[in-house]
């Protein structure tokens, strides 16, 4: 998908530094239509851009020198004292889901990973174990709600293959049934399912379906997920998840959805790829 017509309009913003302007997707300025360094990934991610493009290569080179100091970021810097644990997070985050870890990164996610150890010791998720043992092996306490609780888009790619299998059951049970789901993805309760298959909802489920899935040991938590996407395939066996799953970031991958067949084809691919994920 290199040389879609989705992908040449985000090749050609990238600034010569590698960035696309304001780096968070939270933090860009309110009214700005220009795309974040995170919104361009997260697309370019999804056409299927790999660390072995010029462009994403380009970024990763970009984000290894924000994580290490060398280099800052244009946004707004706002008034919480773990604004560089956040951000600390988010460049790991970044390089790990495109397989580009560094260690400083590593040390990152690990240290993490010690945290939530920590805070399922007892088998069940004890928010004053986690905050105590954050500020041991972080130097502050949690401040900003997006500390506050690990169930963070950025947290979560994070400690993917860092923790135990007990700890890693608990905390995806954990995951799944809090009410809120998992920040910046999905602000429902994940074990409950959409309630209308061909809906932008669905769409965002499946993205932090898809977070969960990457866990070894998803796969028997996330049986009920294979059903249900199974109970939704047509009758040509393919899925199709409607004119309103064009998101601008999951789809349309196709150049162009004015066919149905083009959108099936997108959205078969998506589920499919799921479906892999969960029953590997």
């Amino acid at each position: 998908m290199n040389d879609s017509v989705w992908a040449g309009k985000i090749l050609s913003a990238q600034n010569s530094d590698g960035s696309w302007g304001f780096f968070h997707s939270m933090c860009s300025i309110s009214g700005s239509k220009r795309m974040t360094t995170e919104q361009a990934l997260r697309r370019l991610r999804k056409l299927g851009f790999t660390k072995e493009d010029k462009v994403i290569s380009k970024a990763l080179s970009y984000i290894q020198k924000c994580l290490e100091g060398s280099v800052f970021i244009p946004d707004r810097r706002e008034k919480f004292r773990d604004w560089d644990v956040f951000f600390s997070f988010i460049f790991s985050a970044w390089l790990k889901l495109f397989d580009a870890q560094t260690p400083q990164s590593e040390e990152i996610a690990l240290k993490l990973g010690t945290v939530v150890e920590k805070a399922f010791e007892q088998k069940v998720f004890n928010i004053g174990l986690y905050l105590s043992e954050f500020e041991k092996r972080f130097g502050v306490k949690p401040h900003n709600e997006r500390n506050f609780d690990f169930v963070s888009f950025y947290q979560v790619v994070l400690l993917k293959d860092i923790l135990t299998r007990q700890t890693e059951q608990l905390m995806l049970k954990y995951i799944l049934n809090k009410d809120d789901g998992i920040y910046y993805i999905y602000n429902k309760k994940l074990s409950l399912l959409p309630a209308e298959f061909k809906s932008l909802q669905t769409v965002r489920y499946l993205d932090a379906v898809e977070l969960i899935a990457e866990y070894r040991y998803s796969s028997s938590c996330l049986a009920f997920v294979s059903d249900w996407l199974k109970h939704n395939v047509q009758e040509d066996g393919s899925w199709d998840l409607g004119a309103k799953a064009k998101d601008n970031i999951n789809f349309p991958i196709s150049d162009s959805w004015r066919s149905s067949d083009s959108r099936k084809k997108d959205c078969t691919t998506r589920v499919n790829r799921l479906m892999c994920m969960i029953q590997k």
